[in-house]
């Protein structure tokens, strides 16, 4: 195992993170694809798959600007400032950009089944479909409630009474404090590894091909810092 318990990185995000992380999250709804099969349910997944992945991009820039590191770009500024998208039209083609060339995609997830760290490594992937790595790293983040049944009352519906955007983000905050951050992969690594074909849990969930990277066979947080310097020609301090 490359990774291990000791390895994940638990951050707590901030009010300042909930901000941003909601703001771009509006701004992304009305142009984001319906992916989810049953319509009844598709604007709650809708709004919560944008903004925990925007809240876990939040997360990990914290993590970079704690250990004194900010030579990176945030696309969502991005496509604004170079007048590429600024109204939020399209997918972005990544997440953070180091260096001015490196490229980074950050994967969010919700735990549904377990708290236990070592299981999720040992038996969780890497959420990026099969053909579609694009980015030079690809980090992982696991979001794991308090009550592990969140998920499911989030697909049902359950204790939200209206859907808009406030209700849905009170509910995350209620019983997800923080974020796991799981460890990283490069894209080479990732596209040795064969496709696997895996199902939701819920019956209007299709189908869906991912690569089959558990997440122990990636690498652990705490070397990404340096593999980044080193990609940047920047020469560590002794």
């Amino acid at each position: 195992m490359v990774v291990s318990v000791s390895d994940v990185v638990r951050w707590k995000y901030d009010e300042n993170m909930v901000k941003t992380a909601k703001e771009y999250t509006l701004k992304k709804l009305k142009h984001t694809a319906d992916t989810w099969q049953d319509r009844k349910q598709h604007t709650i997944k809708k709004i919560l798959d944008i903004f925990k992945g925007d809240l876990a991009k939040e997360l990990v820039k914290d993590i970079l600007k704690r250990d004194g590191f900010e030579d990176f770009e945030d696309y969502d500024v991005w496509r604004v400032e170079s007048g590429v998208d600024p109204n939020f039209e399209r997918p972005g083609d990544w997440d953070l950009r180091i260096c001015d060339r490196i490229t980074v995609e950050i994967k969010s997830s919700i735990e549904k089944s377990t708290n236990d760290l070592e299981f999720i490594l040992k038996n969780r992937r890497f959420t990026i479909y099969y053909g579609k790595a694009k980015c030079d790293i690809n980090i992982q983040v696991f979001y794991i409630p308090i009550n592990l049944d969140f998920g499911r009352r989030v697909e049902e519906s359950q204790e939200i009474e209206s859907k808009d955007v406030d209700s849905i983000i009170e509910l995350f905050k209620r019983y997800v404090p923080e974020g796991y951050l799981m460890g990283w992969i490069k894209k080479e690594d990732l596209i040795r590894s064969p496709p696997i074909e895996l199902t939701g849990r819920t019956s209007w969930e299709r189908p869906r091909c991912y690569y089959d990277a558990k997440l122990y066979q990636g690498e652990p947080m705490e070397k990404l810092l340096h593999y980044i310097k080193e990609l940047c020609g920047y020469e560590e301090c002794e």
